[in-house]
């Protein structure tokens, strides 16, 4: 192992336990190196370096780039004994939690006291001037509500004295005309109505013994059958059963890391493809039972998810659950080489 070799190997011991954000790690490491310049075989200036210089630089790092670092760790992880490195193997799997996305932007910065204060002020502030204007809006609305119930009533009491009036004004001698003419239709409708043989009451006493008097000609029987029903007009459009909802929304079914199921629709996710070594169980477990909010991008089934305004595609693609489509966006490609780099997911060799 060359000199440049072993340099750098103690620099990742040294930043494991000083514990870097996964997206930093390599940038750290190249600044640590050119802190601690080395030649091929010897030291430039003819100084050696030790686990101490090492550790040096690495804490100056950790002080001017403080977000580079886990604010969970407020102390680093203790040196092995023996002067061993300690360096992990690059090769071997380490286990990873997709609940966590790291984002390099880092934290933000919290808010004062005094800015707390102001914010709540002015929101109270807010508040009783959307109450006021509430409550003198409810009186107006009120008022109007009145008037017109009064409004109402008063029409409602007209009517019914020009109905009552209109009664009044009926002669008598009418209603019982109406009574004679209701009866006299009435009985027409039994005498012309036939029975369950399909014969009138004028022909039913036609045919009675001893009448000799010639049946009246009445009305025929109508024909009965079945009913005929309108055809469907030809031109009316149709709706096609399976077509793509544009919104889908729902606690999805994992089947691989670039098909989900929600609402019972197979859903692809925009910018994704399944490659081997990809775990449909990390999706799972990432998702824990988390509704998801998909948009339709393009017919018939590939959507845009977000799950917690975390976009999925980029989720899977960040943790190497599988590779980026060739219409994918530069930030899906970007995540995807994240995974590339760190050699995580379907990347691992």
């Amino acid at each position: 192992m060359t000199t440049r070799e072993r340099l750098r190997e103690m620099i990742r011991a040294e930043l494991e336990r000083h514990h870097p954000l996964e997206v930093a790690r390599s940038s750290l490491e190249l600044l640590a190196e050119t802190m601690l310049p080395t030649a091929e075989g010897n030291m430039a200036g003819g100084k050696d370096w030790t686990e101490e210089s090492v550790g040096q630089a690495v804490e100056e790092l950790r002080a001017k780039h403080p977000t580079l670092f886990r604010q969970d760790s407020a102390q680093p992880a203790a040196r092995p004994p023996g002067g061993q490195s300690g360096a992990p193997e690059r090769n071997a799997p380490t286990p990873r939690d997709w609940i966590h996305l790291e984002n390099s932007a880092g934290p933000s910065e919290q808010p004062s006291p005094a800015m707390l204060r102001r914010e709540r002020s002015a929101l109270g502030a807010s508040l009783h001037d959307y109450g006021s204007r509430a409550s003198r809006l409810g009186h107006v609305l009120a008022e109007k509500a009145r008037a017109l119930r009064g409004r109402a009533s008063d029409q409602a009491e007209a009517a019914r004295g020009r109905t009552l009036e209109a009664v009044r004004s009926i002669p008598p001698s009418r209603y019982v005309y109406a009574a004679i003419v209701g009866m006299l239709g009435l009985s027409a409708l039994v005498w012309m109505w036939p029975d369950g043989e399909g014969q009138t009451g004028s022909q039913i006493a036609a045919a009675q013994p001893g009448n000799t008097t010639a049946p009246r000609t009445g009305r025929e029987p109508a024909s009965t059958g079945s009913l005929s029903t309108k055809p469907a007009d030809p031109t009316a459009p149709s709706v096609p059963a399976n077509e793509s909802p544009s919104t889908l929304v729902g606690v999805p079914e994992v089947v691989d890391t670039a098909t989900l199921r929600v609402e019972g629709k197979v859903v692809r996710l925009f910018g994704v493809e399944w490659a081997r070594g990809g775990q449909a169980e990390d999706l799972t477990r990432y998702l824990r039972g988390r509704p998801v909010d998909c948009r339709l991008v393009t017919k018939p089934d590939i959507y845009r998810c977000e799950v917690d305004a975390q976009d999925l595609s980029r989720a899977v693609l960040f943790n190497g659950g599988g590779r980026a489509t060739a219409d994918a966006p530069p930030e899906l490609a970007a995540a995807e080489k994240h995974a590339k780099t760190e050699r995580i997911g379907v990347w691992r060799k």
